[in-house]
């Protein structure tokens, strides 16, 4: 088989692998290995995720353009930061202080306070995991922030964390092509910690 071939046979399998339903994104579970990710019929996912962090800054034509284009590229998932308090970090170019609000800038919180998420805000992510899932994407929500160490929005208890996992989770429960996630590049025993981090996961798991 020649290489041109190949290529071609390896974007068909991938196609097979990841069409989307006439309903939406493709229902996923953990595979009886527990090794990977499936599909409802059991076929294997394959994970091509787009690192849109802050999807939410852009307008609505702005988002649904990213979107179509990630979904032509072949990207099965879109990756967001839920929320960023990135700041003026030695590695940063600039002062990354724009990405802590949305495209009509609100706040993830109120009053900084991680337990009143703002509805505005929240809303508009919704809004986004439902344009990917229009498109047959997986929407993975990256929620750890407020458990990081350099945040501006610190968790101060485990029950705070858990209801913030908590009220997340409530927001996101009915869609189904919304993929939790707590990692934020963080070391797992600062901030919060690997308690907090679980309490964060376990409030979103009983949301």
């Amino acid at each position: 088989m020649s290489r041109s071939q190949s290529v071609a046979t390896l974007a068909v399998v991938l196609f097979l692998l990841n069409t989307p339903t006439a309903e939406g994104a493709t229902d996923l579970r953990v595979s009886a290995t527990k090794r990977y990710l499936e599909t409802a019929e059991g076929k294997p996912f394959l994970w091509l995720g787009a690192t849109e962090w802050v999807l939410n800054k852009h307008n609505d034509e702005q988002v649904q353009r990213v979107l179509d284009t990630r979904k032509a590229q072949g990207f099965t998932v879109i990756q967001v930061f839920a929320a960023r308090s990135w700041g003026q970090w030695a590695w940063a170019a600039s002062d990354l202080s724009w990405s802590h609000t949305d495209a009509k800038g609100n706040l993830p919180f109120v009053d900084g306070r991680p337990a009143q998420l703002t509805p505005e805000y929240w809303r508009r992510w919704l809004w986004i995991a439902d344009e990917a899932d229009k498109r047959g994407m997986q929407f993975l929500v990256m929620i750890g922030e407020p458990g990081r160490r350099d945040t501006l929005w610190p968790l101060k208890n485990l029950n705070g964390t858990y209801e913030y996992g908590r009220k997340v989770g409530e927001g996101f429960r009915s869609r189904r092509n919304v993929i939790f996630s707590i990692g934020q590049d963080s070391e797992g025993n600062v901030g919060v910690g690997v308690e907090g981090f679980r309490a964060m996961a376990e409030g979103w798991r009983t949301a």
